[in-house]
């Protein structure tokens, strides 16, 4: 069972994402400082003023075009699964108010990363849509890998707010009001479809979220943005050619690039690449990347049994921050090195902590700032802080119960791990569409074998870009790197200036941290809807979409 001590921070790194606590003037300056001066000419809407503006999402359908057959097995992706699924976030007095919705400054389309779902961009798009008082709408797709997931047992477990029915029905494969989970097999006929879920179809899809906004709009209104892994798909996208012959950048007002990058650059040759995409088609190499997606489920199960107001019975110790899941599922190995073997009592929510707070999780890029452990001496060594005084009971203070506060909200994170209808992991994520990533390299193919498969042109791409770095990608050259490879902004000739590729950088911030800091200590989304409004032009009115519930 040591393979979860592996996997569990790659787990982080590519699905979950998360230094010092934020709070202080020397905070406060560092974070005008890498903001910029040119974003900090007006004062706009401040976080205090707007706290209480009202967001909601609707939950929408988009019809993509059919994925091909799968050459080898003849394999036809059924056409349920040809839509894209949509969150729209808005204010929540439009959403009351009903169609048409009044027309907005901009859309931004923002991607998940890697193995993610829709739910991780949540709350980030919340805060997008609060400091542009309503004036920017924000969607977030789900890739159609999540069309996989069986959601029974977390909806129905949400529903009656008892974890218990989604442990038994994922982790110990119980029949469940006349169901049992479906685990798609990542060998068998049944995801052989699956194999052509690739980067041709990701981007296809994509297009087609694009291509909701009406035609003389996208141009001027829409702006695509990315998290992480999401990033190299705004990216691919802004450099991808059609079949019309336009580029994805033709439809698009500006790139978001928030903390990620595409990367996976080590060296993969045309044989090796039709060899691995073969192998994926027959189903010798796995088509998705979850060989036990239990564990995934198990991961928001434990999430809901430490949020608050989780229970059946008030009185049960199961569940809620405080209480004592009686499974720790494949936690515990974690757990073992976690606390160094001592023989201490973990509430729900001071596991949860510990395996994702940087006060103890091994990998700092990844790890979020959102308290620390309470109850008990605490050791430390060149892992961390870990639980040392033997037989005491060890709870969790949250980051606003600390006399610095640090970024995030434990119970605000562990809900949008489980919450439906998404969720924040996609455990069958396509393993054909990291290998065509691969391949793909920097989205530059001409000249090279990979334009046999995909043509794409980086050094065309003329939209104005704003990046924002993380500690994971400060020191990472991949930003400017890109700066050098895309073409000037439209309309102009000479290197492009700092409001054209604006890059952001928040070294103490971590991977998550940058997707669920408190709007108080988040200087740079504010930033982000001045630069939008630098750079979108007049409103845009959005057709009505077709409602997924």
């Amino acid at each position: 069972m040591t393979r979860w001590w592996c996997i569990w921070p790659l787990l982080l790194a590519v699905a979950l994402f998360g230094g010092p606590a934020c709070g202080g003037d020397d905070d406060d300056d560092a974070a005008d400082e890498a903001v910029g001066e040119s974003l900090d000419d007006d004062e706009g809407p401040t976080w205090d003023a707007i706290a209480e503006f009202p967001v909601g999402y609707t939950h929408h359908l988009i019809k993509a075009d059919p994925a091909p057959d799968n050459p080898v097995t003849g394999a036809a992706t059924p056409d349920q699964y040809n839509w894209v699924s949509l969150f729209r976030f808005r204010p929540q007095e439009d959403i009351d108010a009903g169609e048409p919705a009044p027309p907005v400054d901009a859309v931004v389309i923002f991607m998940p990363g890697f193995a993610a779902g829709a739910t991780q961009l949540f709350e980030l798009a919340r805060q997008i849509v609060v400091a542009s008082e309503g004036r920017i709408e924000v969607w977030v797709p789900d890739r159609r890998h999540n069309w996989l997931e069986d959601q029974f047992g977390m909806d129905l477990a949400e529903e009656r707010r008892d974890p218990w029915i989604a442990y038994s029905y994922y982790y110990l494969g119980e029949e469940v009001e006349g169901h049992k989970f479906k685990d798609p097999n990542a060998f068998n006929e049944e995801t052989a479809f699956v194999a052509e879920w690739g980067l041709d179809t990701i981007m296809h899809d994509l297009r087609a979220v694009v291509r909701h906004v009406p035609g003389p709009y996208r141009a001027t209104n829409v702006f695509l943005a990315g998290d992480s892994r999401g990033v190299a798909f705004a990216q691919a996208f802004a450099a991808y050619e059609f079949e019309d012959g336009r580029l994805g950048c033709e439809d698009l007002a500006g790139l978001i690039l928030w903390d990620g990058g595409q990367r996976f650059l080590y060296g993969l040759d045309e044989e090796s690449y039709r060899q691995s995409r073969f192998l994926i088609r027959s189903g010798v190499l796995p088509r998705t990347f979850s060989l036990e997606a239990k564990d995934y489920f198990f991961m928001e199960t434990f999430a809901m049994a430490t949020t608050e107001g989780f229970a059946a019975d008030a009185s049960n110790p199961y569940y809620g921050p405080d209480g004592f899941f009686p499974d720790r599922g494949p936690f515990q190995d974690v757990l073992n090195v976690l606390t160094r073997g001592n023989d201490v009592r973990l509430t729900n929510e001071a596991v949860f902590g510990m395996i994702l707070d940087s006060d103890t999780m091994v990998v700092p890029q990844y790890a979020a700032h959102m308290g620390k452990l309470g109850g008990g001496e605490l050791g430390l060594d060149p892992l961390g802080m870990y639980p040392a005084e033997e037989g005491a009971t060890y709870t969790w203070r949250r980051w606003d119960e600390l006399e610095v506060p640090e970024l995030i909200d434990s119970q605000k994170l562990a809900k949008l791990i489980y919450a439906g209808p998404s969720n924040f992991i996609d455990p069958y994520y396509a393993s054909r569409l990291d290998l065509d990533m691969t391949a793909a390299q920097y989205f530059e193919t001409e000249g090279t074998w990979a334009h046999n498969y995909f043509h794409f042109f980086s050094s065309r791409v003329d939209v104005p870009v704003f990046a924002v770095s993380s500690l994971l990608y400060t020191f990472s050259p991949l930003m400017d790197e890109y700066r050098q490879a895309i073409a000037p902004v439209r309309g102009t000739t000479g290197p492009r200036t700092d409001d054209e590729f604006h890059h952001i950088l928040r070294p103490e911030w971590s991977h998550l941290d940058a997707l669920l800091v408190e709007p108080a200590f988040n200087p740079v989304v504010p930033a982000l809807v001045k630069w939008i409004d630098r750079w979108k032009t007049g409103q845009v009115q959005i057709t009505p979409m077709i409602d997924a519930d």
